[in-house]
């Protein structure tokens, strides 16, 4: 097979290659079959699946033109063109001002061709951002809004959370829920029923190769095209407006050119607590640690416009979906409170009984020091997270609303 890659404003071909099993692809991409690619000129149009003129664009003469000035500079050489000159009879002082004057000229050429490929990119992202609007019309959501939970055994702490996105008036709460030794329902029923009717809680018992990945990749499937936005957060994660706002909705209304949001990662420690105290994890826990600062984590994200999950991130074509995240970092917006160590005891049940929701990344016990290293008084002999501890027990994956 061949990938072709279309420019949808120039409507031509600007590249293709050999699908290897390297090759990203996404659900969008143009594949022909080798046979089809003998018979085709690649420096024509290519407009659903017709080719229809060769005609180059406004921006593509405009680029060739600037490529070929620069080029010119490729093999520009300073001292040479400084020395040619005086050799020829030019003073020093005439000859520095000509060299100056042709590194400004170098200078302005490689200012106007990025800023010409930067808006011709931007032109690219409004188009999508047009036909994804279009689309998303006729898709009528369920949920604007929504947020995905995957647990395992952490009830004490469920009440809390749900609670504080319900605040932030989510449309809905989506749980898979792992467990081996609680069920969530156990804490759902205890809530009001205004919360309750959010929630949508998934049994995910099974065994998996990858929990997380496989839960998330299972929501897009089966959910996906119920919500707009969805916002994937673990039961330690607290999403936190910084600028003010209170709804959630009323503050992705003005992203929606975006296919993500990016979400800045807050760290907090143990604040020096060694054991699980029965209040609510933001009250026990308001010391930040900064050293391991975190960016690009969780993300709101536009669920209709991605393929699939890779671990805990979106896989998408980013030539036409784009992440939004301003200078400093979305944190003048909002942040992602992430209470990542707790107390001694409960990152001693975290990574010794809990085990770990990725086999690719496996924390260590001792890892709590780099947190907290006031506390290495409390260090043990070094164990490691194993993936998915205290076995699995098969079943279905049935859902329940």
């Amino acid at each position: 097979m061949i990938k072709i890659e279309i420019d949808p404003i120039t409507r031509r071909i600007i590249s293709y290659s050999k699908v290897m099993s390297s090759t990203p692809l996404y659900k969008d991409d143009i594949l022909l079959d080798d046979v089809m690619v003998p018979a085709m000129d690649l420096d024509k149009y290519f407009i659903d699946g017709k080719i229809v003129s060769s005609e180059k664009s406004d921006y593509e003469k405009a680029m060739d033109e600037l490529e070929a000035k620069l080029f010119e500079f490729n093999s520009f050489n300073e001292q040479n063109y400084f020395f040619d000159l005086v050799k020829n009879g030019s003073t020093l002082e005439f000859a520095r001002e000509q060299l100056v004057q042709k590194l400004l000229e170098k200078q302005r050429l490689e200012k106007e061709y990025e800023q010409l490929s930067n808006q011709h990119q931007e032109d690219i992202y409004s188009y999508y951002a047009k036909e994804y609007k279009e689309k998303e019309a006729q898709m009528n959501f369920q949920y604007y809004s929504a947020v995905v939970l995957l647990i395992k055994d952490e009830n004490r702490y469920l009440s809390e959370w749900l609670k504080w996105y319900h605040k932030l008036n989510l449309h809905h709460i989506f749980i898979y829920d792992n467990g081996q030794k609680e069920r969530v329902s156990e804490v759902i029923t205890t809530l009001d029923k205004d919360i309750q009717n959010n929630i949508t809680i998934i049994e995910w018992q099974d065994t998996y190769e990858n929990i997380q990945e496989e839960a998330y990749n299972h929501f897009l499937d089966a959910y996906g095209k119920q919500c707009r936005w969805c916002l994937f957060a673990d039961s330690d994660e607290f999403l936190r407006f910084t600028n003010g706002e209170t709804d959630v909705n009323r503050f992705l209304k003005s992203y929606e050119d975006y296919t993500e949001v990016w979400g800045y990662l807050e760290e907090y420690n143990a604040d020096g607590q060694e054991a699980y105290e029965d209040k609510p994890v933001r009250e026990r826990f308001t010391e930040k640690f900064n050293e391991y600062e975190m960016y690009y984590w969780k993300n709101f994200i536009q669920v209709n416009r991605i393929d699939r999950f890779h671990r805990h991130y979106a896989y998408y074509d980013e030539s036409k979906g784009r992440c939004y995240r301003n200078e400093s970092i979305n944190k003048d917006l909002f942040v992602i409170e992430h209470y990542y160590t707790k107390s001694w005891e409960e990152w001693k049940e975290k990574i010794l009984t809990r085990g770990s929701c990725d086999p690719e990344y496996k924390r260590k016990l001792n890892d709590f020091f780099k947190y907290n290293p006031e506390m290495s008084y409390l260090m043990e002999e070094e164990r490691e997270q194993s993936y998915q501890e205290g076995g699995q027990t098969n079943g279905d994956n049935n859902e329940k609303q």
